[in-house]
């Protein structure tokens, strides 16, 4: 038994082909026989099947550099990423990388839909200030068509290791969207430390090319050789004052 009346439509088993605007319409009576419509758009998604961090090192040192990718894989429409690094977001100020544009307008406008919200670029983030201090670059490219036309996003990161991460390490969030109707977020917790350096008088002669001098074709000395070189020295000294 159907649950639609005058008033309400029920439905049931959607697919991504239910997406569309749907539209209700009423009208008055005679003598008038005025009319009013009312529409609203519908947009029916597919959530991700899965979603991972990928590129990541057990553990990092300061100067290091971080190049990982999130994915999101199998969903309709294409999800939306964005990182987080320990709590702070990295602005979109996206690295173009040819033909690997994500943000096109036909992607902007389903972001619309789904939010209800204009979508803003990075010229309009009010964070733009904090890239330039995490010194962070975004790869982000053209959604990857899977089979039944669903769709996997990649966002990529990479940033240099600075020494404000020593002692509480790295938290790498990647957020996975779409619109306001799916959203997840998982991290990867990774430790920082001090790498490792040879003491001053031990690494002053060392090359740039981590190369260290040698001493060629030395051979190996007893005590008594030793000993029998320096009284030749000194004999020689004497006759030399004579």
């Amino acid at each position: 038994r159907t649950k639609s009346n005058k008033q309400h439509v029920h439905l049931t088993n959607l697919s991504l082909e239910s997406t569309g605007t749907y539209k209700c319409e009423v009208s008055a009576e005679a003598p008038n026989f005025r009319t009013k419509s009312a529409h609203q758009d519908m947009v029916v998604v597919v959530v991700p099947e899965s979603a991972e961090i990928v590129g990541t090192r057990p553990m990092y040192f300061v100067g290091d550099t971080v190049n990982v990718t999130c994915y999101s894989y199998k969903s309709r429409p294409s999800a939306s990423l964005s990182w987080r690094i320990n709590g702070q977001e990295v602005t979109p100020e996206f690295e173009k990388l040819g033909d690997y544009l994500h943000y096109e307008k036909n992607v902007r406008n389903r972001d619309m839909i789904l939010s209800g919200n204009p979508y803003y670029g990075s010229s309009e983030n009010k964070n733009d200030k904090l890239a330039t201090k995490l010194n962070a670059k975004l790869k982000e490219y053209r959604p990857k068509v899977e089979k039944n036309n669903l769709e996997t996003s990649a966002l990529g990161l990479t940033f240099k290791v600075g020494k404000q991460y020593l002692g509480i390490g790295l938290k790498l969030e990647c957020t996975v969207a779409i619109g306001s109707v799916y959203w997840q977020s998982f991290n990867a917790e990774i430790p920082v430390e001090l790498r490792e350096q040879s003491s001053v008088s031990n690494s002053w002669w060392i090359s740039s090319s981590g190369e260290r001098p040698t001493i060629l074709g030395a051979s190996s000395y007893t005590f008594m050789n030793v000993l029998s070189i320096t009284i030749g020295v000194v004999l020689s000294y004497y006759k030399s004052l004579s």
